[in-house]
């Protein structure tokens, strides 16, 4: 295959998403086609029946071909589901060299300094991604590459991206069984990070929420960088159940309900925001919450961004911003070809991710060497 093909592959609970794109000389980014399936064997994230699971996604696969004619032989792929976490923690490394330059691998000790500090609630987990978030250099903030800088201590302050170690292997495998290679893994809020928010939203400082059917994805962004990671066990899947038991209807009538799309319903709009509203009292006192914890620097200029399925709820945007009290707005990519579609923002994401790490170290590869680290991490929240 001469063309530049790069696969993402996000596993949903409800929807399997599949984007085909094509990496141009111009490093330009185009997509060949898509494919979706009904997911099958998951639950909460998780792969509850691997058989089904396979089958789902070869079913999606099945679907690219059609759009694109072609079947691809590798992916980048998004592990999402409640056992994603991002942990903050601080490492050090002294610099004992008799010049005190500080080197790669002093930094690269900073970094597994932090992840030690960190090992009692990193059991049966497996890093996904240590993002240096700030260095400082004798006490001091470094604002840049501190390789090459004299000092006697390093301090970075690190997000340390993790998830069970058996649901990654699970998520490898299912792919992997269908015949395709896996590339590389990337946390799911960061894959949709890359597709959805531009670069001065990040650097202003958001919160993306990433709605699913059985969970929610929590990224939120300061100084261009991801500075928290969190995923909830609430979805528009309880929305859905909350409106037909409230409505006393049918799961099948509350989904349309849900998004606006009944017609002639004798419900009040006034009485629908209510029961929504109610559902998802839990995921706005857990936002709160974050926001407390968060140092108070974290004010949020570019507010709440809002993308996945759970997008498409009727008047989402002014729900949130009643409740949360922040600038709110729905967000997807703005590629042509899924224009509208938020539910592809993890799949695009993961081309954008590929396209840029095509000979950066990968997570599955174990490669940690701190300037493809840097170059990777920088080329991601480039506009």
């Amino acid at each position: 295959m001469n063309k530049n093909i790069i696969t993402g592959i996000d596993l949903g609970t409800n929807t399997i998403k599949i984007v085909v794109s094509e990496l141009d000389d111009n490093n330009s980014i185009k997509i060949l086609g898509v494919g979706t399936s009904k997911a099958e064997g998951l639950r909460n994230g998780y792969i509850v029946d691997m058989p089904s699971t396979v089958k789902s996604i070869s079913r999606a696969l099945d679907n690219v071909v059609k759009n694109s004619r072609l079947r691809p032989d590798k992916a980048y792929l998004s592990i999402g589901g409640i056992s994603l976490s991002g942990l903050n923690a601080n490492g050090t490394a002294y610099i004992r060299h008799s010049d005190s330059i500080i080197t790669e691998q002093d930094f690269n000790n900073s970094l597994s300094d932090a992840s030690k500090k960190l090992a009692n609630k990193l059991t049966n987990k497996k890093i996904i991604h240590d993002i240096p978030i700030k260095t400082s250099i004798d006490d001091e903030v470094a604002l840049c590459n501190p390789i090459g800088m004299q000092g006697s201590k390093l301090e970075s302050k690190v997000l340390i991206v993790n998830a069970l170690e058996s649901h990654i292997d699970d998520f490898v495998s299912a792919v992997e069984d269908t015949g395709v290679e896996v590339v590389d893994v990337t946390a799911a809020p960061l894959a949709a990070s890359f597709s959805s928010i531009t670069t001065p939203q990040k650097m202003q400082g958001c919160m993306l929420l990433d709605i699913g059917a059985e969970s929610t994805d929590i990224i939120i962004f300061e100084n261009n960088m991801p500075i928290f990671l969190k995923v909830l066990p609430i979805g528009s899947n309880d929305i859905t159940n909350a409106l037909a038991i409230g409505l006393k209807v049918s799961i099948e009538e509350a989904e349309q309900i849900k998004k606006g799309s009944l017609v002639g319903t004798k419900y009040t709009e006034t009485t629908i925001n209510k029961i929504i509203s109610k559902s998802l009292t839990n995921l706005f006192q857990e936002i709160k919450s974050i926001l407390r914890e968060l140092d108070n620097n974290t004010m949020l200029p570019s507010g709440i961004l809002i993308t996945g399925g759970g997008s498409r709820l009727n008047n989402i945007e002014d729900l949130i911003k009643t409740n949360l009290k922040l600038p709110t707005k729905v967000v997807y990519a703005d590629e042509k070809q899924i224009v509208g579609n938020p539910e592809f923002t993890v799949s695009y994401g993961l081309c954008i991710w590929g396209a840029n790490s095509e000979n950066a170290s990968t997570t599955i590869q174990k490669m940690k060497a701190y300037m493809l680290k840097i170059v990777t991490w920088f080329k991601q929240f480039l506009p």
